[in-house]
């Protein structure tokens, strides 16, 4: 998996903990449903400009197409956000940020997301959690 894969579904040993100084739950959860919009809107130029500028580069439509594409084939079409709930989180490397965890019901089954901010609402990663 290169880089710019790994932006897309990144995953650390983190620990749990309240949200970072300066980020409000409210917030994180507007910034969090924006994201879910072009995801299930396949907006994926969206998406990419949510990414903090460094980790934009390679991050094409076609790289969201080949990540996305076949789960949405199985998943059926996209009806709404039954939950969401935020958390900070501590990467190992002891970035701080917040995760919203985003509960989706589609046709076919229902998919819990992390969306996943740095301190200044930038997004880290988007990658389903189950």
């Amino acid at each position: 998996v290169d880089r710019r894969q790994r932006q897309i579904g990144i995953r650390d040993s983190s620990q749990t903990q309240p949200l970072p100084d300066g980020m409000d739950s409210e917030t994180v959860k507007d910034k969090a449903l924006e994201v879910m919009d072009a995801v299930n809107g396949k907006n994926y130029a969206a998406i990419t400009g949510m990414f903090r500028e460094d980790l934009q580069e390679g991050l094409t439509d076609e790289l969201w197409e080949q990540q996305l594409e076949p789960l949405w084939e199985t998943t059926g079409a996209f009806k709404e956000v039954t939950g969401v709930q935020t958390t900070g989180y501590k990467m190992e490397d002891g970035t701080l940020c917040a995760i919203a965890v985003v509960t989706c019901q589609y046709e076919n089954t229902e998919h819990v997301w992390n969306v996943t901010f740095y301190t200044e609402y930038k997004l880290l990663g988007v990658v389903i959690a189950a």
